[in-house]
């Protein structure tokens, strides 16, 4: 089964596209139809250590957020999906 990264508390994703028709809400994440889909659970968690890193130095730098990545992937999950056709 495919998987995506969701905000544990709100229905937002890691982003899939750098598309501005794309709202940005809380830690630049979006919309479920703007994600990303993984195939694997490995690639998703990787995703997520990286998403975290890039978003800690963007919140530091322009937000003056000073989360740690730990801290954001915390608030994060790895929830898997089914895909209709």
């Amino acid at each position: 089964m495919p998987y995506v990264i969701k905000h544990r508390d709100k229905d937002l994703y890691v982003p899939g596209t750098a598309s501005r028709k794309a709202t940005r809400y809380d830690l630049y994440l979006v919309e479920k139809k703007w994600t990303k889909i993984y195939p694997t659970l490995q690639g998703a968690r990787s995703a997520l250590a990286y998403w975290a890193v890039q978003i800690s130095h963007t919140l530091k730098g322009f937000d003056g957020i000073d989360k740690t990545p730990d801290e954001l992937k915390n608030q994060m999950e790895i929830v898997e999906i089914e895909l209709t056709v």
